[in-house]
């Protein structure tokens, strides 16, 4: 018996894991006798804790890679030069589904925008009623969702960011206009543009994070400025702009980027809850004392921002990466269950009846 327990115990230590054993074997993988092979290593793969479906994956061999997509040819004939996918987000009401002079974003970068202009606009008008978007967020308040697209974009001449919102003269919503208004594909970065309370106008610096009249802090321009600090890294968070002046499919204009697909529209409301629920369930006792989640009061505005970035002394911030997986998530998979949002169909204009 001490023999027989001496020997198991250096089969234990000499086992490899089960990829190290399956790689020393001779079987040839997607062959007809494969599965008798692996038999014959019974034992070996069995102190190598490999299971069934591991061997049987084995010998099914590597799958096929899917050939790649042969892609539609534009509708003008036309592509950027130095052509470069890139895949966009954008929030906005569900009948404004093309993408001429509107404003999109990488996932953090849309993340960013959702904080600052829906979740924190509220109280941040409270305080400044006028703020810049105090005025227009009204005309895209409602029906809103999430468009994911891909892109092709002149990747060797991408322009300035532009700031692209709908025009108060038009009470439809329907209208937007791009500052500055030329023909190009621009992008900027969320922390470069936003995360420092200090800026220069007119070759004299401000901080805008300190009321200049009373010398107290600007609660809600603090908190843009460190949203930006978080969700920006230089290479993520990242704004873009498609000026109509710069669409390839339009003939007569230059040629900056396109529509290569349109990959899904989701409800967004569903993609926000899952951000929601996370945010409300890192800080319950905070919540708890709150009634005005409705309005996006005060109270409920300070405990969800509090909630993502940390405070001085209970809180601490919710990772980034946390925040970023569940935002993909909700366009990974329509299944509910999953973390997902169902896909909607494209928008349909209704039908006037006579």
């Amino acid at each position: 018996m001490r023999i027989f327990l001496a020997l198991a115990i250096a089969g234990v230590s000499r086992a490899d894991t089960c990829t190290d054993e399956l790689a020393k074997l001779t079987c040839v993988p997607q062959s007809s006798d494969c599965t008798a092979c692996t038999a014959k290593a019974f034992l070996k793969l069995l102190e190598a804790k490999c299971t069934v479906e591991e061997v049987a994956a084995f010998c099914r061999g590597p799958p096929t890679p899917a050939p790649a997509p042969t892609p539609e040819p534009p509708p003008s004939g036309r592509r950027p030069q130095n052509p470069k996918n890139l895949t966009v987000v954008g929030l906005r009401p569900y009948e404004l589904p093309d993408l001429n002079n509107k404003d999109t974003a990488d996932a953090l970068g849309d993340i960013y925008f959702w904080l600052t202009d829906k979740v924190l606009l509220p109280y941040t008008c409270r305080e400044d009623p006028g703020f810049l978007l105090c005025n227009s967020s009204g005309l895209i308040a409602d029906n809103q969702v999430y468009e994911q697209t891909v892109l092709e974009i002149d990747g060797g001449d991408v322009g300035q960011y532009a700031l692209c919102n709908p025009e108060t003269s038009d009470p439809s919503g329907h209208t937007w206009e791009c500052q500055p208004s030329i023909p190009q594909f621009g992008a900027g970065n969320v922390k470069t543009m936003y995360g420092n309370c200090t800026i220069d106008y007119h070759g004299h610096d401000y901080d805008i994070c300190v009321d200049r009249r009373t010398g107290k802090p600007v609660q809600f321009m603090e908190w843009r400025v460190a949203l930006a600090a978080k969700l920006g890294d230089g290479t993520s968070g990242n704004w873009y702009s498609t000026q109509t002046k710069g669409n390839c499919d339009d003939e007569g204009q230059q040629c900056y980027w396109r529509v290569v697909e349109n990959v899904k529209i989701a409800n967004a409301t569903c993609v926000n809850s899952r951000i929601v629920n996370l945010v409300e369930s890192s800080d319950k006792d905070c919540f708890a004392k709150c009634d005005d989640k409705a309005a996006l009061g005060d109270c409920y505005t300070t405990c969800f921002m509090e909630a993502i970035l940390g405070n001085n002394s209970t809180q601490a911030p919710i990772p980034t990466a946390t925040i970023l997986g569940i935002f993909n998530d909700a366009f990974s998979s329509d299944d509910v269950s999953k973390g997902g949002c169902p896909s909607l169909p494209p928008w349909v204009p209704p039908t006037t009846k006579m």
